[in-house]
């Protein structure tokens, strides 16, 4: 009875922390994999020397190339996409060049954030929580 009482108590402490680590850990990785889809994207504007468009629709981004799908990311139910100024379109240009939101937020159910800087001369930089 003892051994049940402590694994309970135990239990209830470390439970809590595994799984605010597991939801920091899910929106840590789906912000890298989404920034390495939209690098993967923007190389491919340039090797085709094409504009590739990156649009979000229905918890997922599809990454467009002359109106014809070339990639996709679906998010997890649990994250939740915020974008700069309310548009969720991106143009990728062969140039290297990106237009669209310079932010891109993902949010998960518990409020924490990891930001994809998107910016117009820079490109496309790595994730930060």
């Amino acid at each position: 009875m003892v051994v049940i009482v402590l694994l309970a108590i135990i239990s209830g402490i470390v439970g809590p922390t595994i799984s605010n680590r597991l939801e920091t850990l899910t929106l840590r990785t789906t912000a890298i994999q989404l920034a390495a889809q939209f690098k993967k994207a923007q190389a491919q504007a340039r090797v085709s020397q094409t504009v590739v468009g990156a649009v979000y629709i229905e918890h997922e981004f599809r990454f467009l190339q002359s109106q014809k799908q070339i990639g996709s990311f679906l998010l997890p139910d649990s994250i939740s996409p915020s974008f700069d100024n309310g548009n969720d379109t991106f143009i990728l240009f062969p140039s290297g060049q990106i237009a669209g939101p310079e932010r891109l937020q993902l949010v998960d159910q518990s409020g924490k954030k990891a930001v994809i800087e998107v910016n117009f001369l820079d490109g496309i930089k790595a994730p930060s929580l």
